[in-house]
């Protein structure tokens, strides 16, 4: 059983098991950990082996879109291994998220090279999270 199912049955145990106003709080928590988890876990994933299925670059394309859509409301991000960093052609210190655009800008490249990093980069820039 993969993590992501430990944490999930945990999730609905402890959900079956707490009143009605805490199960109203952890659905909101919930799948904020969880997809972040995975998104570290998936990008871990292609570092070692340098493939993915359809469904998980699918469940990437939909947490960078989630990010870009919500780049406004973010803090911080957080910043990968240098090693990872590395094996994806990033600058050391580049966050999660980054990785998640190289990622998909090496397995389902748009029309230009690094397209998804570029423009990533360029609303970290904008919304001066990078300095954070």
């Amino acid at each position: 059983m993969g993590l992501y199912k430990i944490i999930q049955n945990l999730y609905l145990k402890y959900v079956q098991e707490s009143n009605k106003d805490n199960k109203k709080v952890l659905k909101f928590i919930y799948p904020i950990n969880l997809n972040i988890m995975e998104l570290t876990e998936l990008i871990k994933d292609y570092v070692a082996t340098e493939l993915l299925s359809s469904i998980e670059l699918d469940f990437l394309e939909g947490e960078l879109w989630e990010t870009i859509q919500h780049i406004s409301e973010i803090n911080t991000l957080t910043i990968a291994p240098k090693d990872i960093c590395k094996k994806l052609e990033l600058k050391e210190n580049s966050c999660w998220q980054l990785c998640c655009a190289a990622v998909l800008d090496f397995l389902r490249p748009l029309k230009e090279k690094n397209e998804r990093v570029e423009n990533l980069n360029k609303l970290i820039n904008q919304y001066n999270l990078g300095n954070k």
